[in-house]
């Protein structure tokens, strides 16, 4: 999916401005002695653009040897809305197989 999303010129010149703000923005936080930046990327539907910006940021960081920690919340929040959609799809056959006449 990474190389679909950067296959495009639009997404590679974002990239290059976002990595061009990073590149500026470390040293003011180290030079104040703040030991912690959070960026985060986001977009309509979470699984594609923002994770592959997220993942290229977070190789440059690596290679320029920084401490990085990747989350991705809406795969959190993904995997539990299929964990309640389950329950409910259990608790609707349930509740059909209380009601359904007995043979």
């Amino acid at each position: 999916m990474r190389d679909y999303v950067f296959s495009h010129e639009e997404a590679r010149q974002l990239y290059r401005k976002i990595e061009d703000l990073l590149e500026f923005t470390i040293p003011l936080y180290e030079k104040e002695g703040k030991r912690q930046l959070v960026v985060a990327f986001g977009c309509t539907g979470g699984t594609h653009r923002s994770v592959s910006f997220a993942w290229r940021a977070a190789q440059a960081l690596k290679a320029r040897e920084e401490n990085v920690f990747v989350s991705h919340r809406a795969s959190a929040r993904r995997e539990q809305r299929q964990e309640e959609w389950k329950r409910h799809v259990l608790c609707k056959c349930a509740e059909a197989a209380a009601a359904a006449p007995s043979l």
